[in-house]
């Protein structure tokens, strides 16, 4: 199962580089993934996506870390293991919605590129078995990589400034 497979990658992590993965992510204050994902690459190099997985599935851990962890899977999009884990947590319904909202919006920006229709299948999937604010943010997240938008989540591009900030308006 998914879930036995995300514990083995737990298992076979080094404590103390989990740690500082772990320490890192929690002290940043206004994340940008790209920054954010070299310094955990720094911390992780091998393996990486497997430390973000163990935090973003860490209990112990705090909402925001967690959010900040499954928000970094969206970008290894070269990873089946990665795919697995974020569809996995997207239509876990005992998963705190906010976990797996991150986890829809991760899964389409790391993999809607190379497989819109596999896609766009799980997120039929969530939008039939979900409540409605899940649904709703499928159907939102959907209509936007439609559109073309690199950023499903409506997060800040990085270093430019267009009208799609909620805030600049």
């Amino acid at each position: 199962s998914l879930l036995a497979l995300s514990g083995v990658h737990a298992q076979s992590l080094d404590p103390v580089r989990l740690a500082q993965v772990k320490e890192f992510i929690s002290q940043v204050r206004h994340p940008d993934q790209v920054d954010m994902l070299s310094a955990v690459r720094g911390i992780a190099p091998a393996n990486t996506e497997a430390y973000v997985m163990a935090v973003a599935d860490d209990p112990s851990q705090g909402g925001a870390v967690r959010l900040r962890s499954f928000g970094l899977l969206g970008n290894f999009n070269a990873s089946p293991v990665v795919r697995a884990f974020l569809e996995s947590r997207m239509e876990n319904s005992s998963l705190n919605e906010s976990y797996r909202q991150m986890a829809v919006t991760s899964l389409v920006r790391a993999f809607y590129g190379t497989d819109p229709i596999g896609i766009e299948n799980a997120l039929r999937r969530v939008q039939n078995t979900s409540s409605e604010t899940m649904r709703l943010h499928a159907s939102g997240i959907l209509e936007n990589v439609r559109r073309g938008e690199t950023k499903p989540a409506g997060e800040p591009q990085r270093h430019r400034h267009n009208g799609h900030q909620r805030h600049s308006r």
